[in-house]
């Protein structure tokens, strides 16, 4: 027979088991970092933009291991990257390492930070098309943080979006949703194979042999949208479903064939 201390130290095991761990005391905040920020302003602030290396090198320094400090602290060092894009002289195309540096560290901050992102991708400043690929990094960006309330939108860019590298981007940016409810990700998946099939419908369009008839330029439109959104959002239906198909006409006959598909899982 079990002696009264075993006894004892079982029941006591068991009850500890169904007790949840206990919230991780958060970091304290972080003394140094409203001089660190003053610092970021003052150097994206410079209208030579010499110092936009040093400014990146600041980023990097205040992101790391974001998820380990204290809120407040992560809220202003979003805050602080968010002015990164508003603040200063426009960079010119040729010098968007540090608009790249802080997309990405925001990116890495979680859902704090979709939001601000989100503001940043619809700056008037940024909406020339010279910005296209910084916006597409952006779109990335958002997906990046997971944050659920961006799904829907990130779904309308890439079926709505006339900038191809945008609505590419937004199309690969959904991959990270795996986590959502197979209603929501199915959802997600019938209106991207639609939209796609669309594209390469459209792209395969046969072009009139009457030398009278106006120019159709949407195939070749459609051709050159099919060319970037295709890999990318291959690669998403593939990691939300499973499946791998290369064409948008496999992925509809596979869609068809199983209305109550479930996500594999590799």
């Amino acid at each position: 027979m079990r002696s009264s201390a075993a006894l004892l130290a079982s029941l006591v095991a068991i009850s500890l088991a169904g007790v949840p761990a206990q919230d991780k005391t958060p970091a304290a905040v972080d003394p140094t970092l409203p001089d660190q920020i003053t610092k970021l302003k003052t150097m994206v602030k410079d209208k030579s933009m010499e110092q936009d290396f040093l400014a990146m090198n600041l980023v990097t320094a205040m992101t790391e291991k974001f998820a380990d400090k204290n809120p407040k602290d992560q809220r202003a060092v979003v805050a602080a990257l968010g002015d990164v894009f508003k603040l200063g002289p426009i960079r010119p195309v040729d010098k968007l390492q540090l608009y790249r540096t802080a997309t990405d560290a925001l990116g890495l901050c979680g859902e704090e930070a979709a939001t601000t992102l989100r503001k940043t991708f619809e700056l008037d400043r940024l909406g020339d098309k010279d910005f296209t690929s910084l916006r597409a990094a952006i779109v990335i960006a958002i997906g990046k943080t997971k944050d659920e309330k961006q799904a829907d939108w990130l779904l309308e860019t890439a079926m709505r979006c006339p900038d191809d590298e945008v609505a590419a981007a937004a199309g690969e940016a959904l991959s990270n949703y795996d986590f959502l409810p197979m209603a929501k990700t199915k959802d997600i998946c019938k209106r991207l194979i639609g939209r796609y099939g669309e594209i390469d419908m459209k792209a395969r369009q046969p072009q009139s042999n009457d030398p009278n008839a106006p120019i159709d330029f949407g195939p070749q439109n459609a051709a050159k949208t099919l060319e970037w959104v295709a890999a990318r959002w291959n690669a998403t239906l593939t990691h939300l479903t499973g499946e791998t198909h290369q064409q948008a006409a496999e992925w509809q006959r596979w869609l068809n064939k199983n209305k109550d598909w479930e996500r594999k899982r590799k």
